[in-house]
């Protein structure tokens, strides 16, 4: 272990390194075939979703007084982001998707830990010092993730394709819940071929 380091002078706060990492908590595609009585059309289109959680964390230097020793500190913060993406799908069967839309979830969970200066670099997203946190809140985030889906459907796809006169028959789609050590961790998603939406990043 370190010998702790004494200051001469006052210390400000100081943030020494900053970490983020997204977590695919569920995906899910609904299918709809939309129906226009007048003029008559038909078309099939897939609302696809992901939530994802959103870990970061800041490594910080704590404010110390001349003669005190210097400190240090965790502090990690997690979130939950909703995508919501349209692709439509032609006759001759060619997709077309639109521009994602990014919904931020209510809950938020945060936290700190004093950690030596030693462990300071185990405070990233997929640290130990996070690890029980983002598990717990991936798993709670993982059952409440289809509540969050259907909400989203009723509120903001729904009524406006209402109001264009479209009648949306749904169909049967399974969600998929992600499995940790299937992939899920990525600290920047990109689609894959299939397209799926990846996740904002925060300001």
């Amino acid at each position: 272990m370190l010998d702790a380091v004494t200051v001469a002078e006052a210390q400000p706060e100081q943030v020494l390194k900053t970490d983020s990492r997204y977590t695919l908590a569920q995906s899910n595609d609904i299918g709809f075939i939309l129906v226009r009585a007048q003029p008559a059309a038909r078309e099939t289109v897939a609302v696809r979703y992901s939530v994802y959680v959103r870990t970061e964390t800041n490594s910080v230097q704590l404010a110390a007084a001349a003669g005190t020793s210097l400190r240090y500190e965790c502090r990690w913060r997690l979130n939950a982001q909703l995508l919501r993406q349209f692709c439509f799908q032609s006759i001759t069967r060619q997709s077309a998707c639109t521009q994602t839309v990014v919904v931020d979830l209510p809950r938020t969970e945060s936290g700190t830990v004093i950690v030596a200066v030693e462990a300071l670099d185990t405070c990233n997203a997929s640290g130990s010092v996070v690890s029980v946190p983002v598990a717990t809140y991936t798993a709670e985030l993982q059952k409440r993730a289809p509540v969050f889906i259907e909400e989203d459907l009723a509120q903001e796809v729904l009524p406006p394709l209402k109001a264009l006169g479209l009648n949306a028959q749904r169909l049967g789609m399974p969600s998929s819940p992600a499995s940790p050590g299937s992939g899920s961790v990525r600290p920047a998603p990109q689609p894959p071929a299939r397209p799926r939406a990846s996740p904002r990043p925060l300001g």
